[in-house]
């Protein structure tokens, strides 16, 4: 027998829980968005409820979830149990406390318990919805329905879930360890049905067994310290199952608080230091950035601003309950994403709790919008780069041999061959360009910042083979930071799908982002293209493309070979959204204006066959058949008009040091900072800097003081680099550990000790 005390405190838990499942009471039944809520769950368990099969020889509850041989199908009947079972609950619901829906919810529940899932079945098929998707809904009923089920019932229900989902710290028939998001998700299945049952050495087991993923980690899945995050051993995920981490964490806190099983271990601080690095520079005005979601950006109902509000949600519930000065810091950040998000309400999609949180927040007036984020960040554990400048962000994704391409499992993300190739993400006003159905309809083989050969892929699903996801051979991948401010990125390129190789870099300022590409080899008989911009346009497809100050056609079925091109203004999609690009020495381009019409289900099995158009412009260089040391300079310029690209291609900022396989380097003659990328262990001279191993560095002079940044992109050298600096330096005003230096005559000698460094970027400021 429990204490009475320990009674109430089991079911204060179990309420808490309910009211988190449903956030609707009498304070916030007339906000019209709680109103959507409450209708729509009305909707869908009316739904559900007339499909159902309610006869008493029944094979199944529904017949398009009704296989035995698919495990998901299970998932699916207590997904939409749950729906009915929080119609039946809902204030205002047009079902609330209806008693012949309440009896079918129960019947089925039984018939769900005898037939589909208990202490007796076995796992067949995927294994994730036995110890995660069934149980995780199933508790959720139990909470929602608790008065209204027998002893027997709930510990029926309890005795399946034990089978497959008490001990969090292992999942699948094989028992592997769990971590990350999966780990999170089975830990809230343990504290839930250790609620339920008025057990506390479950609740207890969830709590101890979520203390690991609160750690940083130096392999493998979860946090890195440079803010990276990784799933399934070498994919970027933050933005998907980390996402699902945060919310589970965020989740678990706020249940568990002033309990006896509250989270008190120290690591738990981390997860505000997760926010700050992993996170915010991730999110768009309210967008996720696809190339930290995996095979996730194949699914139609989640794209970019779906998944982001979900993860602003769950920042949300974190500032309701973090200490100073986080609470305030993360209140300040949601409203910015709330309000930025000019073209997606916050409000559409989110649950009652997340949107009466959000109205409040919004109405304080003593909470101030964070400002626009503004910096360079370099996740070198997982190949990503953001670059943050006023108006807008740039992004890279790129694959190694510690991270993988792509991730095509379960039939999704089927046609993702080239999306970490050096693919770039230009974020501006135009707040929904990789919303609204990009990802099946833009051309998978032209994909902006790549080099590739357009040969026709077959798509191989995944349970016949790998379809092309594999690392690299190649370590040379990473950059460095300057200042906090500027970066510099390279990617040394293997095709996984021909004899193509490339070294690609890029530097980026706050007013443009330089691209070079040299090395260009392939000795199949492929036409090899560069693809310097794939912009979904507007719904006319009408946006104006200016080349030299020569309006080009608008029709949908232009194409054209363009000779010598200088420089190129694009039209945005919404004020704000202009881009120009620059092209130092002059370069021919190809164009080509298309409206492509695909399908969801084209990239993932699951997705909708619904036919969808959408209107793509596309720029790129063509390398021809065979090239051999080829190469590409452009320059991107983000919203600027016309004119502003003319005046620039007229008297550039920007000087090419050096384009070849063994140095890329160039100038920023405005900033006046030097960026390089040194592609060799041969010692080379840039201006006045002379560096003899692998690196990235970058060196700003002003008000007679230099700050210079080295990092090893390969993660491979376990000794030093040496960095010659050719000035007159006077001092060492600040350095990071790990850098030594040796005064010589009028020069600097640097030694930095890269040994287990990570990528990471080493700053000395010197004074001249």
């Amino acid at each position: 027998m429990i204490s009475s005390e320990l009674e109430i405190k089991y079911n204060a838990l179990r309420i808490r829980w309910k009211q988190n499942l449903l956030g609707v009471d009498e304070s916030n039944l007339e906000d019209q968005d709680i109103k959507n809520i409450v209708e729509e769950t009305a909707k869908k368990a009316e739904v559900n409820w007339n499909t159902m099969d309610k006869s008493k020889h029944r094979s199944f509850l529904w017949q398009e979830s009704g296989s035995e041989s698919i495990s998901g199908h299970i998932t699916e009947c207590y997904i939409r149990l749950k729906q009915m079972a929080a119609a039946y609950c809902m204030k205002g619901s047009s079902l609330e406390g209806n008693r012949e829906l309440l009896k079918d919810i129960i019947d089925a529940l039984d018939w769900l318990y005898a037939n589909r899932y208990n202490e007796n079945s076995n796992y067949y098929d995927n294994w994730w919805p036995w110890d995660i998707g069934i149980p995780l809904r199933l508790n959720d009923i139990v909470v929602l329905l608790y008065e209204e089920l027998s002893e027997k019932q709930i510990n029926n229900y309890m005795r399946a879930i034990e089978k497959f989902a008490f001990d969090p710290t292992v999942c699948r028939p094989d028992k592997i360890k769990t971590t990350g998001a999966n780990r999170v998700d089975m830990c809230k299945v343990a504290a839930v049905s250790g609620i339920i049952l008025k057990r506390g050495d479950l609740i207890k087991v969830a709590n101890e067994s979520l203390r690991e993923v609160f750690q940083y980690v130096t392999e493998d899945d979860g946090f890195y310290r440079d803010g990276s995050f990784v799933q399934h051993g070498a994919i970027p995920y933050t933005c998907s199952y980390g996402a699902v981490l945060i919310e589970g964490l965020s989740v678990m806190l706020q249940l568990l608080s002033n309990s006896p099983w509250e989270l008190k271990y120290p690591e738990v601080n981390n997860i505000y230091n997760w926010i700050y690095d992993s996170y915010e520079p991730l999110i768009y005005k309210g967008a996720a950035m696809d190339m930290t979601r995996g095979r996730a950006v194949s699914r139609y109902f989640l794209q970019d601003h779906v998944i982001g509000h979900e993860i602003v949600s769950s920042i949300l519930r974190l500032s309701t309950f973090a200490p100073e000065p986080h609470g305030s810091t993360l209140k300040s950040m949601v409203k910015y994403w709330i309000l930025s998000d000019t073209s997606n309400s916050f409000y559409k999609d989110m649950d009652a709790v997340s949107i009466v949180s959000a109205k409040m927040l919004i109405e304080d007036s003593k909470v101030l919008p964070k400002e626009e984020l503004i910096g360079h960040f370099h996740f070198a554990n997982m190949d990503r780069v953001v670059h943050r400048a006023p108006g807008y962000a740039f992004a890279i994704s790129m694959y190694s041999k510690r991270i993988q391409n792509y991730e095509d499992m379960n039939d999704e993300n089927k046609k993702a061959w080239y999306t970490s190739d050096g693919m770039t993400y230009l974020y501006n006003n135009d707040l929904n360009h990789y919303s609204e159905d990009f990802w099946p309809t833009v051309n998978p083989y032209r994909i902006a910042g790549t080099t590739v050969d357009t040969t026709e892929r077959q798509v191989v699903l995944q349970k016949y083979g790998l379809g092309g996801q594999r690392k690299s051979s190649k370590s040379w991948v990473g950059g460095v930071t300057l200042a906090g401010l500027y970066g510099a990125a390279g990617m040394e390129l293997e095709s996984g799908f021909s004899t193509l190789t490339a070294k690609k870099s890029w530097f980026m300022f706050q007013k443009e982002i330089v691209a070079l590409g040299a090395g260009i080899s392939s000795s199949d008989n492929r036409n090899i293209e560069t693809i310097i911009e794939n912009r979904r346009l507007e719904h006319k497809g009408e946006n104006n493309l200016v080349v030299d100050g020569k309006y080009m056609p608008c029709d949908l079925s232009w194409t054209e070979h363009l000779d010598n091109v200088k420089w190129m203004h694009l039209e945005g999609s919404n004020v704000g959204a202009d881009i120009g690009y620059y092209f130092p020495g002059s370069v021919n381009i190809e164009g080509l204006r298309e409206k492509r019409y695909c399908c969801w289900k084209d990239i993932n099995a699951d997705g909708t066959s619904n036919r969808i158009g959408r209107n793509y412009i596309t720029l790129w260089v063509n390398h021809g058949l065979k090239p051999v040391d080829e190469g590409y300079t452009y320059v991107v310029l983000p919203n600027k008009s016309a004119e502003q690209i003319k005046c620039y291609a007229e008297k550039p900022e920007i000087i090419v040091l050096e384009n070849s396989k063994e140095l890329q380097a160039v100038k920023n003659t405005r900033l006046n900072i030097i960026a390089a990328n040194l592609w060799e262990d041969k010692e080379r001279c840039v201006d006045y800097i002379s560096c003899n191993k692998k690196a990235s560095f970058m060196a700003l002079e002003k008000d007679n003081k230099l700050e210079f940044s080295i990092s090893d992109p390969t993660m491979e050298n376990q000794g030093t680099i040496q960095v010659v600096i050719n000035r007159a330096v006077k001092g060492v005003e600040s350095k990071d550990e790990g850098i030594d230096f040796q005064r010589k005559g009028n020069y600097l000698r640097l030694i930095i000790n890269v040994k287990e460094a990570r990528g990471k970027t080493f700053n000395i400021k010197l004074l001249l």
